[in-house]
């Protein structure tokens, strides 16, 4: 009997890991760019093992809501109140490249689940509640998730 508990135990801590489901607050997509590259004084610049990426898309959500998006254009970043957004359908969304999910998935320290679609956690910053990851295996587009 105490045998079977052990194994259980053991089979239980392998195969049924509790994940922990995360509310995002906001999403950013930021592109991988190349030293002579000219940034501009308003770009959003995030410096990410050694390299440099200009931050593309700026998503921002409230109660599973976006509440606003700021879009990257070369003269600045447009940006999208609430209730712009709420006029406009999801080729909005999908024209640049706005993921809509609202929830995320911690599996492990290493991965995390985002609607079905599991990804590689680059690096984990609890001080600031952000997670990194890239989508791809090229590290063209690197992508920002901020929770509560």
């Amino acid at each position: 009997m105490r045998n079977a508990t052990i194994v259980s135990l053991i089979f239980c801590s392998l195969f049924c890991k509790a994940q922990k489901e995360l509310s995002i607050v906001a999403k950013f997509k930021a592109l991988k760019t190349f030293v002579p590259y000219a940034f501009m004084p308003n770009d959003s610049i995030i410096r990410f093992q050694k390299r440099k990426y200009l931050v593309k898309t700026k998503a921002y959500l409230e109660n599973g809501e976006f509440i606003g998006v700021d879009i990257w254009n070369p003269l600045g970043y447009v940006e999208h109140t609430k209730n712009e957004l709420s006029k406009v359908t999801a080729v909005f969304y999908d024209a640049y490249e706005i993921d809509l999910a609202k929830t995320a998935k911690i599996i492990d320290h290493k991965h995390i689940n985002i609607d079905g679609e599991t990804y590689r956690i680059r690096f984990f910053n609890k001080k600031r509640k952000e997670i990194y990851y890239f989508a791809g295996i090229d590290p063209e587009y690197l992508y920002i998730i901020r929770y509560k």
